[in-house]
């Protein structure tokens, strides 16, 4: 059995805290004021039989929350976004796996929606039986039979999913055979992959990060089953898609727009689906973004009190990023993570007492936070002869002197991303690409490319967070000292989303997750955060028949991840696996991250319980069902 080796990769003590067997639960007053009403059943019917027990080190790692407390009902968290209809907080805090390990850690394993679980060496059969009494947010019961319909009629339904996630395939290929499924019974199934993948622990909640959810594998059938072919009635179809305004053939239309994906939850459009996490999205007015507890969840504390604590997570809607720190001032938000911008922290110290809030400074961002990316194959061929050189990006890695843009833009609180080259040297810099052919220059005292035109770097800046521009703006000063002419374009989150798919962009800025790199977070690969190597992606997924042939150092990036996605951290072969890429991101260096483990400056309620006292401050936030006010 794979479970006690699983222990051993935990980087803090397992705390067992055991299975509760006591037949009374305690619930939140607004849930009993429902069930003494004769609107909601008992508690004790709600949860599973055996509910999942939530005590120090469950969601978050003992070492980053040594002091954790039973809570106590009550109260709203509010977020804010300027995501129309969107919010990452909201989104986070609803996550759930089949599996589950302190947030953002690879271990302690252990059970979450599934009560058990067996996963063979190397990675092929996995084995689940999901908890007895298992409920959806409904009140209808988790069972199988929404595996099977999720599996064999959603995913393998070319119709639905023409092309299905290496998730689903062997050895976590893209042309990998795709797994077959064994209904045991109501509640226990087998999955078996013809090779096994060391990444499917992550995807089946092993990591609790983003895309680690049962919604890959598991849907409300007795909702979707309404708008299914295969279920429904021809004329309940066209009567349905007739109130769309759809056309007569458009039925895969109208199930997408039923259809929930992990990180959709948190919209408008899913108000009422069904789903296992602590909250519901519910109808709400346009400014606001509202979710309530699920009276089904089924977690509970060691005091056997159901979980969530808090009853509502509401998300305020600004139309700018730039009018958060307004908003947080002004009392309208109090748990909120990213784009609190570090310039900003003083005043909003300031005002704490003020909006009832209060600016915590313990926890680092997951992230890198962000980086300059290149567009390898964005079509214009001196551009390509110039970024295709390792040379030309040790030059530019060079040149790019992080530690000022850490003193200015994170008072100082980060470090230098480790996957990388430290070495800071403009001087060096501007020799290498001397040595590469790049020596003459224009009038203004730019290179001349090998067109024998000025060379540019086109360096477009999304509008996600204020401090962006200010960071691409010290880049772009020290590139234009050793001679690269940059030109920064700011532009609108949608102009950006569209010129990065239709791949337009030469240079831009995004986030960069190297915090979790490799094994529960990929945006090193080429189709991820800017696509910035979307054509060379396109021909390894299709096998070479559609796409641009990479170039061999790609190559050996694809090869590299492949051995990766074959293990799980704690064995020698993993240790190999990562001494490799590692050797491969220093010496080739495809991204130009600006830092590591900054300080994330975070919003919570001033009399919060359970907030982590170190780590990442994302993974407090997913971890929100145990926060509580005190």
């Amino acid at each position: 059995m794979k479970f006690k080796e699983l222990l051993m990769l935990a980087s803090t003590p397992m705390l067992m805290t055991g299975i509760v067997y006591a037949a009374k639960y305690q619930e939140a007053p607004e849930l009993a004021q429902l069930v003494k009403s004769g609107k909601l059943p008992a508690v004790e019917e709600r949860l599973p039989d055996n509910p999942v027990v939530v005590g120090p080190g469950r969601e978050v790692a003992l070492d980053d929350l040594p002091n954790w407390e039973v809570g106590k009902y009550g109260g709203e968290f509010r977020s804010i976004s300027h995501l129309s209809d969107y919010d990452w907080n909201l989104r986070d805090a609803v996550n759930e796996g089949f599996l589950s390990t302190p947030a953002h850690k690879a271990g302690p394993i252990e059970a979450n929606i599934a009560e058990e679980f067996d996963i063979n060496d190397d990675y092929s059969v996995f084995y689940f039986k999901l908890r007895k009494g298992l409920k959806w947010s409904d009140g209808v019961p988790v069972s199988t039979e929404d595996i099977r319909f999720t599996y064999e009629e959603v995913i393998k339904n070319k119709e639905i999913t023409p092309t299905p996630h290496y998730r689903f395939r062997s050895g976590c290929k893209p042309d990998g055979k795709l797994a077959e499924l064994e209904i045991i019974d109501d509640l226990a199934f087998r999955i078996t992959y013809e090779k096994g993948c060391g990444r499917l622990m992550k995807h089946f909640g092993a990591s609790q990060v983003w895309g680690a959810q049962y919604n890959d594998w598991m849907q409300p059938s007795h909702v979707l089953k309404k708008y299914h072919p295969d279920h429904a009635s021809k004329a309940e179809i066209q009567r349905l898609l007739k109130e769309k305004g759809y056309n007569d053939d458009e039925w895969v239309r109208l199930f997408k727009d039923i259809h929930v994906e992990w990180y959709e939850i948190p919209r408008k459009v899913t108000a009422g689906y069904p789903n296992l996490g602590p909250w519901i999205r519910v109808e709400s007015s346009p400014e606001l973004i509202v979710m309530e507890r699920n009276p089904y969840y089924f977690k509970v504390d060691t005091a056997r009190n159901q979980l969530p604590y808090v009853d509502r997570y509401v998300s305020v809607q600004v139309a700018d990023a730039e009018n958060i720190p307004l908003k947080v001032i002004g009392g309208e938000v109090n748990f909120h993570r990213d784009l609190i911008e570090h310039d900003k922290v003083p005043l909003l110290k300031k005002n704490e007492k003020n909006g009832n809030y209060r600016v915590y400074t313990n926890l680092v961002y997951h992230n890198a936070p962000v980086a300059m990316m290149f567009n390898y194959n964005n079509p214009d061929k001196n551009w390509q002869k110039v970024v295709y050189q390792k040379e030309f990006r040790l030059a530019v890695n060079m040149a790019i002197n992080n530690q000022a843009i850490i003193d200015s833009q994170f008072l100082g609180m980060g470090k230098r991303s480790e996957w990388f080259p430290l070495e800071f040297n403009p001087e060096k810099a501007s020799s290498i690409l001397d040595s590469i052919g790049m020596d003459k220059k224009d009038a203004e005292g730019f290179r001349i490319g090998p067109d024998g035109n000025t060379f540019e770097i086109i360096f477009e800046i999304p509008n996600t967070a204020g401090d962006w521009i200010r960071m691409a703006e010290l880049i772009r000063s020290d590139l234009q000292e050793v001679g690269l002419k940059t030109t920064l374009k700011a532009i609108s989150d949608d102009l950006f989303q569209s010129r990065r798919n239709s791949n337009e962009l030469y240079a831009a800025m995004s986030w960069m997750d190297d915090v979790n790199w490799p094994y529960l977070v990929f945006d090193y690969m080429p189709d991820q955060r800017i696509n910035w190597g979307s054509k060379w992606h396109e021909w390894y997924t299709s096998g070479g028949q559609s796409g641009e042939e990479p170039p061999l150092w790609i190559k050996n990036l694809y090869q590299i991840d492949e051995e990766i996605r074959k293990v799980w951290p704690g064995t020698e072969r993993a240790k190999d696996a990562e001494a490799v890429f590692t050797a491969w991101m220093k010496e080739y260096i495809p991204l130009f991250p600006v830092a590591r483990d900054v300080v994330g400056p975070v919003i919570i309620p001033p009399n919060a319980g359970n907030v982590a006292e170190s780590g990442f401050s994302s993974a407090t936030f997913f971890a929100a069902e145990q926060i509580f006010f005190k």
